[in-house]
């Protein structure tokens, strides 16, 4: 199994509509990748903050990843102060 972390970087006071721009954009996507098992979007208290946290039984190709990232942006525009970040984490302990 596998974990992607994606730390968008956001306008202060615009954590919510990113996470309803992200569910109604990856939520059908979802539902078409057979090897996307969850995904959650969480913010820190004072909503500064969001990362967006995916978990895999094998993560996407590179060019499928490049596209879907060029999408969400276009699907966040004005809401984002910078690029996102993305990291890959392999799962390798779980309780």
């Amino acid at each position: 199994m596998f974990v992607r972390i994606v730390r968008p970087q956001i306008k202060p006071g615009q954590a919510e509509e990113a996470a309803k721009r992200w569910e109604t954009f990856m939520g059908p996507r979802a539902k078409g990748n057979p090897h996307l098992q969850r995904g959650y979007m969480a913010a820190n208290a004072d909503r500064t903050a969001i990362v967006a946290v995916t978990l895999w039984d094998q993560l996407p190709d590179e060019a499928m990843t490049s596209q879907i990232q060029g999408e969400i942006a276009e699907q966040m525009e004005g809401l984002m102060t910078g690029p996102p970040s993305t990291e890959d984490y392999e799962v390798i302990g779980q309780i």
